[in-house]
């Protein structure tokens, strides 16, 4: 039986940049920061939501992993722009 390699989507959240990386198995296949420029608002968390479903689609990603924030260096704003990630996974 031929086993399907494992994709991963990671997510590096951030108010005004997002890092992303693809691994197939162990293997980095690609990795971008994304700037998102604006103050924040509800359009800016619609911008990220987009270019991650966007990346989703592209790579079909078998499992999506997200920074852990530290509590203590993180906004609001950060706070929920990650739980929003969360969920669309």
């Amino acid at each position: 039986m031929i086993r399907k390699p494992i994709k991963i989507l990671g997510i590096n959240p951030g108010t005004r940049y997002l890092g992303i990386a693809f691994f197939r198995e162990a293997e980095l296949r690609d990795w971008r920061v994304k700037v998102v420029e604006g103050k924040w608002s509800e359009e800016k968390v619609k911008k990220i939501k987009t270019i991650i479903l966007s990346l989703i689609g592209k790579y079909e990603p078998d499992f999506l992993s997200i920074k852990k924030l530290n509590p203590l260096r993180t906004s609001s704003n950060l706070t929920r722009l990650s739980t929003k990630i969360k969920n669309l996974a």
